[in-house]
């Protein structure tokens, strides 16, 4: 902040075609740290992303979210067992994701 380099981002593709995506942060000792990796179907819709790393005030980040058709799946910090079932369309797929 004020002109010093405050967070970093990076994206890369892995060979077997999962996006990768690291973010951080630092507001005076505070500030997220996450990973995201995201795998994306043959038809450009994602099929699933694991986000993990800390939040802004340094509690765990562990969120699944997955499609296995017809069910959607989203498992968000701190929950342990699917939060929402759904049958959807990629349309709603593409929705959740957003």
């Amino acid at each position: 902040m004020m002109g010093n380099l405050a967070g970093q981002e990076a994206v890369w593709t892995a060979p077997d075609a999962t996006l990768h995506i690291f973010f951080q942060f630092n507001d005076r000792g505070r500030g997220p740290k996450t990973t995201s990796v995201l795998k994306v179907g043959p038809d450009g819709i994602p099929v699933s992303e694991v986000i993990t790393g800390n939040d802004y005030l340094k509690s765990p980040v562990n969120e699944n979210y997955s499609v296995d058709l017809p069910r959607l799946r989203f498992w968000p910090t701190p929950l342990s067992r699917t939060a929402a079932r759904s049958r959807c369309s990629p349309k709603a797929r593409l929705a959740f994701s957003v």
